[in-house]
Order: structure tokens, then C-alpha cells, then sequence
């Protein structure tokens, strides 16, 4: 089981780099892409397990190429800082 998930995550991976080395975003669009992926973590939180799986198996140069793990990252930042705010 644990093989089948590391070979569907560098499957995932290998498609998102193609599709991002072969269509590269202004942006302005890879902002509104970003900000589209944070708002469906915050109404599906499964959505967030399954974009960390996946960021979590891709290299630290390629996951800020990729909006869902921008939006992840944003996604925890925010958490992060409400939490130690006493929000």
C-alpha cells in the first residue's frame, strides 16, 4: 500500500511538472489559482491531506511552482498565526 502511494505521488508530481513547464502562469493568474485552492482547503478539509501528501513529495523548488502547495502553505500560515493570536 505505502508503494502504491509513493508511486501515485511522483506520478502526480511528474504530470504537474509538465503541465507547469509547458504552461507557465502570469502572476496574476498563479495569484488567483493560489487564492481558488485556499478557499476549497477551508470548505474541504480532506482537500488539505491530500494537497500535503502530494507537496510533501515534491522537491522545495517545484511545490512553489505548484498553487496547491502555495495554498497549502498560505492555508497553514493563516492557521498558524490566528492560533497564536487567540483568534
Amino acid at each position: 500500500m505505502k508503494c502504491a502511494i509513493i508511486t501515485k505521488a511522483i506520478a502526480i508530481s511528474v504530470c504537474i511538472f509538465s503541465v507547469a513547464a509547458c504552461t507557465e502562469l502570469s502572476a496574476e493568474d498563479f495569484a488567483a489559482e493560489v487564492e481558488k485552492e485556499k478557499a476549497a482547503m477551508q470548505k474541504d478539509k480532506a482537500l488539505i491531506e491530500e494537497t500535503n501528501k502530494l507537496c510533501s513529495n515534491l522537491s522545495n523548488e517545484i511545490a512553489a511552482k505548484e498553487p496547491k502547495c502555495v495554498a497549502l502553505n498560505k492555508y497553514k500560515n493563516e492557521k498558524l498565526n490566528k492560533l497564536l493570536s487567540g483568534e
